[in-house]
């Protein structure tokens, strides 16, 4: 009886550990309407920067469509993604609006810190 069990349980493991959460997609209406109160764009900096998160999110989704990357090849290619973005988006503000949104950032990596270079990958620290 134990051994049915113990196998039982053996063989549903894996399903429960494969089924990770997927990446949450980027939603460009909440993004702006956060970005609209904080920073408090003029019209022409909201329709570039609603330009550069439309942009964004088609490229998200083409890379979580993209099979051929391993966990780690997505995860970098993420990274370079979001980086991109906030450099565009950086390049459309003005000096105290740059301050504002250079907060933002901080703020959200201060909630997230697994997502800082060298952190969540596995492998702990390299030397």
């Amino acid at each position: 009886m134990r051994t049915r069990l113990f196998l039982f349980l053996f063989s549903i493991v894996p399903l429960f550990l494969a089924a990770q959460p997927a990446p949450k997609k980027p939603d460009v209406g909440k993004q702006m309407t956060i970005l609209i109160e904080r920073l408090k764009p003029d019209a022409v900096q909201t329709e570039k920067i609603e330009r550069i998160l439309t942009e964004h999110r088609a490229r998200f989704e083409a890379l979580m469509e993209n099979n051929d990357l391993d966990k780690r090849q997505r995860y970098r290619a993420l990274q370079k993604i979001r980086r991109k973005k906030e450099e565009q988006i950086r390049a459309v503000l003005n000096d105290p609006q740059k301050k504002i949104y250079d907060e933002m950032i901080r703020e959200r990596r201060d909630q997230h810190p697994q997502q800082r270079r060298g952190k969540g990958m596995g492998r702990g620290r390299r030397r």
